[in-house]
């Protein structure tokens, strides 16, 4: 919504979800520890395969999240997205 929150901040508003999250699941102490320092959706692994990591251009994910969306979520248009990969 274009307010500016320091990573601490998001941290600390998203952690009580993804602990409620992990607890529907069974992992071992090291992976709840990775899940909640790194991040992750538990509930995606073993169906989608992350091919990136945001770098920067965080103002075109916001715009790329506002995009309308049908009934399965999905984009009502494709949303076109170019990639530079850095070794």
């Amino acid at each position: 919504n274009g307010d500016k929150v320091t990573s601490s901040g998001i941290q600390n508003e998203v952690e009580p979800t993804v602990t409620g999250e992990l607890q529907k699941y069974k992992f071992t102490p090291e992976q709840i520890e990775m899940y909640s320092t790194v991040g992750g959706a538990p509930h995606l692994d073993m169906s989608y395969t992350v091919f990136g990591e945001l770098v920067e251009g965080w103002d075109v994910l916001d715009s790329i999240s506002a995009v309308k969306v049908d009934e399965n979520n999905r984009p009502m248009e494709n949303v076109i997205m170019s990639i530079r990969v850095i070794k």
